[in-house]
Formats: structure tokens, C-alpha cells, sequence
């Protein structure tokens, strides 16, 4: 109700028109998004971005977020085919207004990786993560987080397409240095553990698998 009726109160006051309604519209829309009402989360996205592009201009960094907003919110509706262009004209113009070596750049690769993962898309999404693993550690560092988040999300596609070998690297490096960086207890070091363990679980599986294959054979 809070945020209805700043929403209500700034268009009676400052108008429709202005950044700060366009604010209580995304900020409204955010709520819905992470209650998982999508489906009032949806046109509210939708005119803000609209809103954006007509009033700061396709290239303004409001514009910019709400473009990854709404993007963000198909792919969590499983609209994959609706999220995709929004994605990728999220990075492109990410590269051109920001750089490629702005931190949101970054987080647009990935954003977009991400996506053509969850479509099954691996061959699509690795090039786009071993981009971004790359550019991290040479921007962010080897030690940041978000270039140990990078190392993980690489390994979870290696473990998704049984390369375990290059899946088993990656985690042992991501655990060794959120171990030292972070703690042994730390709630992401215990998920890079947690991964750890899938991993070792799956490699046992194909072996075994392989192995009653070929002696059945």
C-alpha cells in the first residue's frame, strides 16, 4: 500500500511525466516482480520503459535498467523468446553507451548468458561466459566477487553439458579463493562446497555409467 500511494501521489503532484513517478512505477513494479505477481509486475515494467524511452531517451541509464528489468522478468515468466531481444540490446547498448569494460556491461553478458542456458542453449551461452569470467578478472580482479561468481556460473554450464573436468577446475580454484577470501563458513564458499559435492556425485554416476555400458556391451 506504501508504494501505491507514492505512486498515486507523485502523478497527482509531480506528474506522469516526471523521473520520480517513473521511480514509484519501476519501484512498485520491483515489488510485484519479487512477490512473483508477474502478472501485475508486467505492465507496470512495460510503461516504465516505455516512459523512459519517450521522456530521457533510449540511451539514458534509467532507460538502460528498465530494459533489464523487464528483460529479467520474461525470463523469470519462462517468456525466454520475449526476453532474448531485450537482453541483447541491453548488452549492445551497454557496450556503447557504458564500454565494454563498464561493470554493467558485465552484468549484461552474463544476464544474457544466463538466458540461453536456461533454454538449453549451452553452445550460446559459453562463449558469453568465458567472456565475462575473462573480463572480470582483468577489470574487478581474480579475488572480487563477482569474478568468483563468474568462475561458478562457467563451472555450473561445464557441469550442465558433463565437461567435469574443466567443471571440477574452476570450482577447486572458486572454493580455494572464497575460502581465503571470504571464510570456510561464508554462505557462498559453503555453495561453491555444495556444488563441489554435485560434481563429485555426477563424475561417480558417468563412470559407473560408462563402465556397466560397456561391459553390458
Amino acid at each position: 500500500p506504501l508504494y501505491v500511494d507514492c505512486l498515486q501521489q507523485r502523478k497527482r503532484i509531480l506528474g506522469k511525466d516526471h523521473p520520480d513517478t517513473l521511480a514509484s512505477i519501476n519501484n512498485l513494479a520491483g515489488l510485484y516482480d519479487s512477490q512473483g505477481k508477474y502478472d501485475q509486475a508486467e505492465p507496470l515494467y512495460v510503461d516504465c520503459l516505455q516512459q523512459h524511452k519517450r521522456i530521457l531517451g533510449k540511451d539514458h541509464p534509467s532507460t538502460l535498467v528498465s530494459i533489464n528489468n523487464l528483460a529479467g522478468l520474461y525470463k523469470s515468466q519462462g517468456k525466454y523468446d520475449e526476453a532474448e531481444p531485450l537482453y541483447v540490446d541491453f548488452l549492445q547498448q551497454c557496450k556503447r553507451i557504458l564500454g565494454k569494460d563498464h561493470p554493467d556491461t558485465l552484468v549484461s553478458i552474463n544476464n544474457l548468458a544466463a538466458l540461453y542456458k536456461s533454454q538449453g542453449k549451452y553452445n550460446q551461452a559459453e562463449p558469453l561466459y568465458v567472456d565475462c569470467l575473462q573480463q572480470s578478472k582483468r577489470i574487478l580482479g581474480k579475488d572480487h566477487p563477482d569474478t568468483l561468481i563468474s568462475i561458478n556460473n562457467l563451472a555450473d554450464l561445464y557441469m550442465g553439458q558433463e565437461k567435469y573436468d574443466l567443471a571440477e577446475q574452476l570450482l577447486l580454484d572458486c572454493f580455494e579463493r572464497r575460502r581465503r577470501v571470504l571464510g570456510e563458513n561464508h554462505p557462498d564458499t559453503m555453495n561453491t562446497f555444495e556444488y563441489l559435492k554435485a560434481l563429485y556425485k555426477h563424475q561417480v554416476k558417468h563412470y559407473l555409467a560408462n563402465f556397466y555400458a560397456s561391459h553390458l556391451n
